[in-house]
């Protein structure tokens, strides 16, 4: 039986993770027990009681400055938050102390955890932003200059992609390290009141006469269920070998337009759309490829119909 390690885990991957593995999932995978670790992984016991299980251990460690972290044979690192006003309120705050987590981390993997594997989840924000002309953005596409982004995103995608190179100096020490570079996702621990465009709308769907829809311009997501992001990600995992580090962009290859994606949430709901239309021509598009996961055996299980219907059930 295997132990979990998650650095960040009181998040969206974080709870649903520990989520899945309450439900029963990670079965095949043999995972005995998840250890979490963030400053204030014990708040999970008031905000969140229904994760407490016996299998799952809450630590209140600061990962910029601790000594030493749980035993584990798998680690995940995600500790950075992608709540975009954080990055607007206090950027240089937010950049240093992701830099430091990520510094005592490695510095620590390379001491004690020499035969854990090892991931990182990375963001689809590393590669700029995508071309209008590249439906499904691959893990060999160049990256582009981080001022190819909107400005709340530049911060984050630079510290990504501070976190990918200092995971790559770990695979070249010899450890067992993967890189995950996720998109988006829907879950039922998912905020609702952030930049997440399908939680605005499920929000938007409970709670208000219409869908609200602000932008003006073609805008493609794309959304994997929390279920599907947590068995890739421990598979992603699992498959780390020493001093071969793989890359695996995390999401799914099903894009739609930011409107027609409101009209499916309004019609799950009752409600109707409050949209201006399209007046501007730039698209912004942000859809993997996972061809290179499929190949792993990895698929979508929940497709995007099946996703909203678990969302109006907040499932």
């Amino acid at each position: 039986m295997d132990r979990l390690l998650i650095i960040g885990g009181t998040g969206f991957v974080g709870k649903s993770i520990i989520d899945y593995l309450i439900r029963g999932g990670f079965i095949a995978e043999k995972i005995k027990c998840v250890d979490i670790v963030s400053r204030g992984a014990k708040n999970l016991m008031h905000t969140h009681p229904e994760l407490i299980a016996a299998n799952v251990r809450l630590h209140n460690i600061d990962i910029t400055s601790c000594k030493e972290l749980p035993e584990a044979h798998l680690v995940i690192h995600a500790a950075a938050s992608t709540d975009a006003r954080l990055y607007q309120a206090n950027p240089r705050e937010m950049e240093s102390n992701i830099r430091l987590g990520i510094d005592n981390f490695c510095k620590i993997m390379k001491r004690d955890f020499r035969k854990s594997k090892i991931l990182y989840l990375s963001s689809g924000a590393v590669y700029g932003q995508q071309p209008a002309s590249v439906n499904l953005i691959s893990e060999d596409f160049e990256f582009l200059p981080l001022s190819t982004l909107a400005e709340g995103k530049i911060l984050y995608a630079e510290t990504k992609r501070y976190g990918e190179n200092k995971f790559r100096e770990l695979a070249d020490s010899c450890l067992a390290v993967s890189i995950a570079r996720c998109f988006t996702f829907w879950g039922r621990y998912l905020p609702k009141d952030q930049h997440f465009a399908i939680g605005n709308f499920i929000n938007d769907g409970l709670t208000n006469e219409k869908v609200l829809v602000k932008t003006n311009q073609y805008v493609y997501r794309s959304y994997m269920s929390a279920d599907d992001m947590a068995e890739w990600i421990i598979k992603i995992c699992k498959i780390a070998k020493p001093s071969n580090l793989e890359i695996y962009n995390v999401g799914s290859d099903e894009g739609i337009a930011l409107h027609d994606l409101a009209m499916l949430v309004a019609s799950k709901y009752g409600k109707t759309i409050d949209f201006s239309g399209i007046s501007s021509e730039i698209v912004d598009r942000y859809v993997p490829s996972i061809e290179r996961a499929k190949r792993l055996g990895l698929l979508l299980k929940d497709r995007l119909d099946v996703i909203l219907s678990k969302a109006a059930k907040n499932e």
